[in-house]
């Protein structure tokens, strides 16, 4: 589970209360968060990375905003492991859908159509609550036919056609199978 704290300043006034009680409420939330699986995901290289190019934003603003954005739905799709387990991810390369006119003079956008699929190259490590390595792998996730089988609730999502390519590739490296 993901914890965002954020701390307010008044000026001029004692809260000493107030902030007991916050530093016991985080306390409480810390401790109840032990038990829950985690994931950590470490951007290689991002320079190299064959297409992060904004459309309309700075380079560093989107780089970042997008960063957050997958990790986020790694830390969603995280939440399935067992408690204890950490999920370590290495993403090598990502190119996202569509295509921004870097060339152009007019204003820069992404274009979407089939010729520029998403890619995303990484390595994957799942531990125990002992540090034990249970399993591990590579990923070099691609998807030629986004466009048409992109379902209707990845497509409103920001970063959607990337999504769906994570959360297949999850499904099937991590979900149960049945044994029979």
């Amino acid at each position: 589970m993901m914890q965002f704290i954020s701390l307010l300043t008044f000026s001029g006034k004692r809260l000493t209360g107030v902030l007991m009680s916050v530093a016991l409420a985080t306390s409480l939330l810390a401790s109840m968060q032990v038990s829950a699986a985690s994931v950590q995901v470490e951007w290689r290289e991002p320079d190299s990375y064959r297409d992060i190019h904004p459309a309309g934003r700075s380079h560093e603003q989107f780089r970042a905003t997008t960063f957050t954005d997958l990790e986020h739905n790694f830390g969603k799709l995280a939440k399935s492991l067992p408690d204890n387990q950490l999920l370590k991810i290495v993403v090598r390369d990502l190119d996202l859908a569509g295509h921004v006119n870097m060339n152009s003079e007019s204003p820069r956008r992404r274009f979407i159509s089939s010729s520029y699929f998403p890619r995303m190259k990484f390595s994957y490590k799942l531990y125990d609550q002992s540090g034990h390595l249970i399993k591990a792998g590579g990923a070099y996730l691609k998807r030629p036919d986004f466009i048409a089988s992109t379902a209707q609730e990845y497509k409103d999502k920001t970063l959607g056609y990337e999504k769906q390519m994570i959360d297949r590739w999850y499904a099937e490296t991590f979900a149960p199978r049945d044994v029979k």
